[in-house]
């Protein structure tokens, strides 16, 4: 059983991650199971065993689908043997996420993730998987780096909407500001902050004075962390925001050599903030940044919309997607449609899911990311075109 839980503290940062997303994307096997569930925190409902009844429910109904296939009664217990298990796993159900994601398929077994958004309860049997529902972890959000600067210590961590981890910047650029600029400084700063031995508070003594020794200090601290970060980060062009004084943000900046400083500054120093405080924070500041692209997108669009590049017909969207011309694809949240596309582009829809058609949405979401497009589930008001529930702009 594999399993990847959703855990602020830990050190993912998405809890699906896009390799294992993109794994689930291709995979094509006999009987692929695909489950969603609400998961409840508080003690009433866990007490009651919601969790567990609910995923019964969708065991029963996969039983009664798998039966359509004309598997024997000994198959169809056995296949469906490790979900009985899961509904009996205690600790799953006692330290739940928002929602609970499951994938069995017969070459792959059995693997499930804990994730931080709650879904409708629904089971999808098919040759591949249901992933409708992930979408969201992957648009309106990205990677980012957060930068902390205090004088006793300095941190950078990777991460996005969904979490965090620390890069151990400490391992390449000095931890403290004395070990850039040489502990003499440590009594000098000692002097300026307390005016000891006769001299002024607020002052320095010995090869400078004042504001502008310190100045010099610092940009001689902030070289040194630049080039740390700069031997971290590589190639990476994701925005890197800065966290500490606002006396320190200007001065930083001075020195910075990393193409994507974020415009904004995180204010107060990080060494005294909670590091969800600090993640929380700097997610609100560069949310723009990343829903930007939606917005760009969505205008896009409009602008074209009585155009050959964009388009809400499932008879132009549907072998868009196949073909890999789809750029944007918008998809109303909790919307589905089901049907076939044959090998000889014959477009069937059908009202209701049969062993014989598929998700139409699935099926277009999942070729349009595979190849390269965006995929963005959006509620009806927000659609570009919004009485229809798929819109497309094409790339050509």
């Amino acid at each position: 059983m594999v399993e990847n839980v959703y855990d602020m503290r830990s050190n993912n940062t998405n809890p699906l991650p896009l390799k294992t997303f993109n794994n689930l994307l291709e995979k094509r096997n006999p009987f692929c199971i695909s489950i969603y569930l609400p998961m409840f925190k508080k003690g009433k409902e866990q007490n009651q065993d919601m969790g567990p009844a609910i995923l019964k429910v969708q065991i029963n109904k996969l039983e009664k689908e798998l039966s359509a296939y004309d598997l024997k009664e000994q198959e169809i217990k056995a296949y469906l043997e490790p979900l009985h298990a899961l509904v009996q796993e205690r600790d799953l159900w006692r330290n739940p996420g928002d929602g609970l994601a499951i994938f069995m398929d017969k070459v792959s077994g059995l693997q499930y993730f804990r994730l931080p958004f709650s879904f409708q309860e629904t089971s999808y049997l098919s040759d591949h998987y249901y992933v409708l529902p992930l979408f969201p972890l992957y648009h309106q959000n990205g990677e980012y780096f957060i930068l902390g600067l205090s004088r006793d210590y300095i941190k950078l961590y990777k991460a996005d909407r969904f979490g965090y981890r620390d890069l151990n910047l400490e391992t390449h650029a000095p931890e403290q500001l004395e070990e850039a600029v040489g502990y003499d400084y440590a009594q000098k700063n000692l002097q300026f902050r307390t005016g000891q031995a006769g001299y002024k508070q607020g002052s320095f003594h010995g090869h400078g004075e004042g504001k502008d020794d310190e100045k010099t200090e610092l940009l001689k601290f902030f070289k040194e962390i630049d080039k740390g970060v700069k031997e971290l980060l590589g190639e990476s062009n994701a925005p890197l925001i800065v966290a500490g004084v606002t006396r320190w943000h200007s001065l930083y900046r001075e020195v910075n050599s990393y193409p994507n400083l974020y415009g904004e500054a995180l204010t107060g120093d990080p060494e005294f903030k909670d590091i969800n405080t600090l993640h929380q924070e700097s997610w609100e500041l560069i949310k723009p940044y990343f829903s930007a692209a939606l917005e760009t997108k969505t205008q896009a669009y409009l602008n074209q919309e009585h155009l050959p590049i964009t388009s809400n017909q499932f008879s132009d969207i549907v072998p868009a997607a196949e073909e890999g011309r789809i750029d944007t694809l918008f998809m109303e949240r909790n919307s589905d449609q089901y049907g076939s596309y044959t090998a000889k582009k014959c477009l069937i829809l059908d009202s209701e899911k049969s062993i014989k058609n598929v998700s139409l949405f699935n099926m277009v979401a999942r070729n349009t990311f595979l190849k390269g497009g965006k995929v963005f589930t959006l509620d009806k008001v927000n659609m570009p075109h919004s009485k229809k529930s798929l819109n497309a702009l094409f790339r050509f």
